[in-house]
């Protein structure tokens, strides 16, 4: 088992009773089977760190009534103990509860293990993000990271573990702070290896340019220190993709680059994004040179269009199709979730 299904494995901690009893099944199977190959002290850590959660979690009456439980605990460290604590701070808004469930506090940062639990419908599923609607107040500037780490079907839970440290290095014992969201994504999907252009000669030059400020760009050619850039003015007669939630506003060819743009309307209330890459006649990739997005609100909705630029001398131009990779995202429950909480070192 890798560190990685440990960490997602400890999802599953203070949920309702029947989850929690499907969990102490697998791991207990899986120890069965694995013995001999919890041989390092890294692995066997992880393993206890898991187990001591579920020991707090679980009543005792619970765990007698299954004995392969016992065999995993002979294989943990009895300091294990120490590492995630129950806080079990919940909140409920639109139906759904937040809860943290546990923390495990470690130098400048603290790890915790957040779950939403659908109690009224079926909104979530295993996609869901909490989209950086998430915040953390505290008496020190704080950084912060989420990821989903599982979920229960059966139970309509998701799970995230997010991961706090203090910006300046300092300790987060003994410091209360907030955490709050505001809203969930969920219902997302990915699409690759979408077919734009089947040959990018099809594509005509460029009437219009226009000079846009950016508010974010990549690539090894894109140049940060530009306050703006050359863009295609966007077309009104807006094509539609293979993916609903993103179109096609621009197609042309600017000197000897290929610019090509998408845009997302109202883009704060969905993740849709595209990764656009040619495709020569051998079936090798060729990412964009740069791209960048610049945002526009005069039509009242918030629109965010993403400019690709490609280098595509003339004479090969018949050789490359357009590509693209897009991902969408369907449901946005919105909400008012808030908990307060100590950060405490367990003895």
């Amino acid at each position: 088992m890798t560190d990685q299904q440990l960490k997602a494995a400890v999802m599953q901690i203070h949920m309702p009773d029947s989850a929690r009893m499907r969990l102490v099944k697998m791991l207990s199977e899986h120890v069965e089977k694995k013995k001999t190959r919890l041989v390092s002290t890294r692995k066997r850590i992880a393993v206890a760190a898991i187990t001591a959660c579920l020991l707090i979690s679980l009543s005792l009456p619970a765990l007698a009534t299954v004995e392969p439980v016992y065999d995993l605990m002979y294989l943990i460290f009895p300091a294990a103990a120490q590492y995630f604590q129950p806080v079990q701070a919940s909140d409920e808004s639109n139906g759904i509860k937040m809860e943290v469930a546990s923390i495990y506090l470690h130098d400048n940062t603290a790890e915790m293990v957040v779950t939403m639990q659908d109690l009224t419908d079926d909104r979530l599923d295993a996609t869901a993000d909490l989209y950086d609607s998430y915040s953390i107040r505290s008496p020190n500037d704080t950084s912060a990271h989420c990821e989903l780490i599982g979920y229960d079907e059966a139970e309509k839970c998701a799970s995230f573990l997010i991961t706090i440290s203090r910006t300046d290095g300092g300790n987060l014992e003994h410091q209360k702070i907030t955490f709050s969201v505001k809203s969930i994504l969920t219902q997302r999907s990915e699409t690759a290896g979408v077919e734009v252009f089947s040959s990018i000669s099809e594509i005509d030059t460029a009437k219009d340019t226009q000079s846009v400020y950016w508010i974010g760009g990549a690539g090894n050619d894109f140049d940060c220190s530009a306050e703006t850039h050359s863009a295609l003015a966007p077309d009104s007669d807006e094509k539609p993709l293979p993916v609903s939630g993103i179109t096609l506003t621009g197609a042309a060819f600017v000197g000897e680059e290929l610019h090509v743009q998408t845009a997302v309307h109202d883009p704060l209330k969905k993740d849709n994004r595209a990764e656009l890459y040619l495709v020569d006649d051998s079936g090798n990739r060729v990412d964009c040179s740069y791209c960048f997005t610049f945002t526009d609100e005069s039509g009242g909705i918030r629109t965010d269009y993403t400019e690709y630029v490609f280098s595509a001398a003339p004479e090969n131009r018949s050789r490359y199709a357009l590509y693209g990779d897009f991902w969408t995202s369907g449901t946005l429950i919105e909400g008012d979730w808030q908990v307060t909480f100590p950060l405490r070192q367990t003895a």
